[in-house]
């Protein structure tokens, strides 16, 4: 639930990128598939939502 929270904290092409991938388990293919977006646009959404739930999670940590 708390990934969940985090996912739904980050702006909207990332959130939509990162529920399905962290959540919903699908591959940067399935997900380019999907939205008819290219491949390494994908892949880079991925990486650039797991940055910010990573610094999400982090600051979350902090404050309890």
């Amino acid at each position: 639930e708390e990934l969940r929270a985090c996912c739904n904290a980050l702006s909207p092409p990332y959130r939509d990128v990162a529920i399905s991938h962290f959540l919903d388990g699908k591959s940067a293919k399935e997900i380019a598939e999907e939205t008819q977006t290219g491949m390494n646009t994908v892949k880079t959404h991925i990486r650039r939502a797991r940055e910010m739930l990573k610094k999400s999670y982090r600051k979350e940590l902090l404050q309890e």
